[in-house]
């Protein structure tokens, strides 16, 4: 009975996310940070593994999509609480002209995926006039 029941309230946990979010997709937690020369994005998330991101650039949009992969299968399982949140996600971070997207570094470390975006470098080029 406790897994039916179990069942019931992840669904009715789903159904409320959706309707607080308009999405069955997993929220993102990121911070953007300026840094003046470049621009840091920091996302929380923990227990996915670098394949399971995708990253797209697309009309000065950053895209991140991916999923993160359940542990095991809930038919051998008995949960006495379960908080963590499975599935797809999925969030668009709009990225100003000024940076430069083909400089982009980006690492998975402890759970936090950072995207690093430098500013174009903006070069002076002088050259010489001559009077004739």
């Amino acid at each position: 009975m406790g897994v039916k029941v179990d069942k019931i309230l992840e669904k009715l946990e789903d159904f409320i996310n959706y309707l607080e979010n308009e999405s069955y997709y997993i929220k993102l937690k990121s911070d953007m940070i300026d840094c003046d020369d470049f621009i840091v994005l920091r996302i929380e998330m923990p227990g996915v593994k670098k394949d399971d991101f995708n990253i797209y650039y697309k009309d000065n949009n950053l895209i991140i999509k991916g999923i993160k992969k359940k542990e095991y299968s809930e038919e051998k399982v008995n949960f006495i609480l379960a908080e963590r949140r499975f599935g797809v996600f999925y969030d668009v971070y709009p990225i100003p002209e000024e940076y430069d997207i083909n400089s982009i570094e980006v690492k998975l470390k402890n759970g936090v995926l950072t995207i690093r975006i430098p500013r174009k470098s903006i070069t002076t080029v002088i050259k010489k006039i001559e009077i004739e």
